[in-house]
């Protein structure tokens, strides 16, 4: 392992407001022109679509190596901004895999409420860009698309209607889109022109890491940051190695180099999110419990498609400068990980190259057993009926600054339920073709239209039953649960315009986890053939086990 380069500034002394040494001009007035909006508002404001397109601009002028533009538009029509970092600088997606470097993606703002992440990735873009040392611009290829919801972070409001439990700035954007959607759950069904725009963006790019940029709130814990790799248990190659080698990494460097205590992703509470651990007693919510690890959410899909995928969240109970600055912390140990072990990080990327078949689990539970009991510090809160509501607590609540100190169990995987062995294909009769096929292109999942007939052994699925799953936070689409059985083995004869879709593929666990009609979070799931199917009907769907 090579040491790597070191970042253009730390993280210390950004939060410091100290200027980057070796910049290209005098330091003072070079870093007065480029302060992200947050900095130049001493964190009382947030950067607008506008903001980054002067902040990339001015590095423009500068001759910094990047790369800008937009990954597509918005619901209302606005454009997406991306922007490339490299040395050598890169344009395309051929160039940058040319080099044969780690490609990494980091977005943010992907809800218009949460704001950190995008100041912090473009602090970062920034220093790497006016550094004359060597930066880990020279180890791999940094794509960031800053402010994905670019609708929602527009409608600027008042924080308390947004982010009431947020602790500032005062006026942030909407949760979700303009079309009410929250965008982060969306990556099944991808009704949002924004998140269709970042999937094939990801395509074009093919980055080998993704970082996703977010905060959380509700539990009232001593972390600076939390952190997930992809929890769905058929994330067999973007989930792994991300949980098992980059994070620990990441969370060593936190605390060795910045002195930032970080945790796996989650909250106190199983049945519902609690400011702080109930009595021991309550054997149900009594622990740490992770996030949802449905491929609906962006960091848990992509690790179904082998992308070494992360999800960052800044604890959203601290002031907006802390949250920059752990948020930065946290990336900048990130991307230090993947400068200094770069061919691993490129090889653990292309393992779902070698899919060839398996057995892929349809949903998950949370493990019977925590994975450690840990020491664990919240604070204690206090009644508050004074009519002045304290920024990033709840209506009723004021902080103390006292914390209780306790061994709690931790959850923070989930283990496989209902697996099923992949068939060799998939097939959709051609009359379902056009509910299947441009969701089929969207996810670039690979399948065929057959075009002669031939005749292949299947199973076909009784629908038993149909219900509503609960709902999903935020969205206004309801998923469903279907169970049934599959039936014995038949022959079936293909005919022209059937759709066909392979299970081994490099894409094949996300293939079974859309497509099975049992799976939670799959195309049957979120209603894409909702008016075809019933209970005591056929699925629209075969099995091909085998042909004659």
């Amino acid at each position: 392992m090579r040491r790597r380069a070191f970042l253009a500034s730390s993280s210390l002394a950004f939060a410091a407001g100290i200027a980057p040494a070796a910049a290209l001009v005098p330091a003072t007035p070079l870093r007065d022109k480029l302060k992200t909006r947050a900095e130049s508002t001493d964190y009382r404001e947030a950067s607008t679509v506008a903001d980054v397109a002067r902040l990339l601009a001015e590095l423009d002028l500068r001759g910094a190596p990047i790369a800008h533009g937009s990954i597509g538009t918005t619901f209302e029509g606005r454009e997406i901004p991306y922007v490339v970092a490299s040395r050598p600088m890169v344009r395309t997606p051929a160039e940058a895999r040319a080099l044969k470097r780690p490609i990494v993606c980091v977005t943010a703002t992907i809800d218009g409420s949460k704001v950190e992440g995008k100041e912090a990735i473009l602090a970062i873009v920034r220093d790497l860009c006016i550094s004359t040392e060597k930066t880990v611009l020279e180890d791999l290829v940094l794509v960031v698309v800053p402010i994905l919801n670019v609708d929602g972070d527009e409608r600027v409001q008042p924080e308390y209607l947004s982010a009431p439990d947020q602790n500032g700035p005062a006026r942030v954007g909407t949760r979700t889109n303009a079309q009410d959607v929250y965008l982060d759950n969306d990556f099944v069904l991808l009704q949002a022109p924004e998140t269709r725009a970042l999937l094939s963006f990801l395509l074009d790019w093919q980055p080998d890491v993704f970082i996703d940029l977010s905060s959380s709130d509700g539990s009232f814990h001593d972390f600076g940051v939390t952190y997930a790799p992809s929890l769905h248990p058929g994330a067999y190659y973007g989930g792994v190695y991300v949980r098992d080698q980059m994070l620990p990494a990441a969370r060593k460097e936190m605390h060795e180099k910045f002195g930032i205590e970080t945790f796996p992703c989650g909250h106190f509470g199983h049945d519902r999110v609690l400011p702080e651990p109930p009595p021991p007693a309550d054997v149900a919510n009594f622990g740490w419990f992770p996030r949802d690890y449905r491929p609906r959410i962006g960091v848990n899909y992509l690790g179904l498609r082998g992308t070494l995928a992360v999800h960052v969240a800044a604890y959203a109970h601290d002031p907006l400068e802390r949250r920059i600055f752990t948020t930065r912390a946290f990336v900048e140990s990130l991307l230090g990980y993947c400068s200094d072990n770069d061919d691993e990080v490129s090889a653990a990327s292309h393992t779902t190259l070698r899919w060839i078949g398996g057995t892929v689990p349809l949903r998950a539970v949370l493990e019977s057993q925590p994975t450690s009991v840990q020491t664990v510090a919240w604070e204690n809160l206090a009644l508050d009926a004074s009519p002045d509501h304290e920024a990033g607590v709840p209506e009723g609540f004021k902080r103390t600054g006292t914390y209780t100190t306790g061994q709690l169990p931790v959850y923070d995987r989930y283990t496989g339920e209902d697996y099923r062995v992949q068939p060799k294909s998939f097939v959709f009769p051609a009359v379902y073709a056009s509910y299947l096929e441009p969701l089929l292109h969207s996810h670039a999942i690979f399948y065929n239209v057959a075009s002669v007939s031939e005749t292949v052994v299947v199973q076909e699925f009784l629908i038993e039953s149909i219900s509503d799953a609960p709902p999903v936070p935020a969205n206004d689409r309801r998923t469903i649960v279907l169970a049934g059985t599959w039936r014995e083995a038949k022959l079936y004869t293909t005919q022209p315009g059937d759709v066909l879709i392979p299970g081994p593929q490099p894409l094949g666990p996300l293939v079974s986890v859309l497509m099975e009609p049992e799976s939670d979070d799959g195309f049957f799931a979120w209603n894409v053939f909702n008016d075809v199917i019933g209970a005591g009907a056929l699925a629209p769907i075969l099995r091909v086990m085998e042909s004659t």
